[in-house]
Formats: C-alpha cells, sequence, structure tokens
C-alpha cells in the first residue's frame, strides 16, 4: 500500500471547512471530515483513479461536498499538497506545486 503524506496546508485546510461547516450544523463538519477520509482511504488503494489536473497533480473528489483533494503519486508515496473549495479561481490551483 503507498504511504500517505498530509502536508500541513492540507490539514490546516481541512481544519478549517470543518470549522466552517460545525458553524452551519453540529455535525456537518464531522460529515466532512468522514467524507475526506474515505476519498483519502480510496486515494490510498487506488491511487491513479482520479485523473490529472495539473501537470502532475490528480484530484479526488470525496462524496456529498464540493472539495478536491489534490494530490501527487511518488513511487510509493502519496501526498496530499492542499483540500480545496471548488468554487475558487482555479489559478490558486496552479500554485500547488510550487
Amino acid at each position: 500500500m503507498y504511504q500517505l503524506i498530509v502536508r500541513p496546508l492540507a490539514v490546516e485546510q481541512a481544519r478549517k471547512q470543518f470549522v466552517w461547516y460545525e458553524e452551519k450544523r453540529t455535525g456537518l463538519g464531522e460529515d466532512f471530515l468522514l467524507s475526506i477520509e474515505a476519498c483519502l482511504n480510496y486515494i490510498q488503494r487506488t491511487p491513479f483513479v482520479f485523473q490529472k489536473k495539473i501537470k502532475d497533480i490528480r484530484v479526488g473528489l470525496p462524496d456529498k461536498f464540493p472539495f478536491g483533494i489534490f494530490y501527487l503519486v511518488d513511487n510509493d508515496k502519496i501526498i496530499v499538497l492542499a483540500i480545496f473549495y471548488l468554487g475558487q479561481d482555479p489559478k490558486l490551483f496552479e500554485k500547488l506545486k510550487k
């Protein structure tokens, strides 16, 4: 199985979204995190299932929430770069690899 490495930016983005969803409805933040976790597990088992969107960066799509998990596959590692709301300006995604 591939080693999953989650960059601090992605952790912080998930935390902020958890708080935002919890403020909207108690338990919704937990649902968000469970959806992200399920998608990460799926990515870890089948890293090539999602298409490349920006150079070598692939985007996993969690269920029920409009977010993308942006990641790279590097040999036996999966590096999660960011967890972005997909309604943002796409130009923000281009800065991920820098």
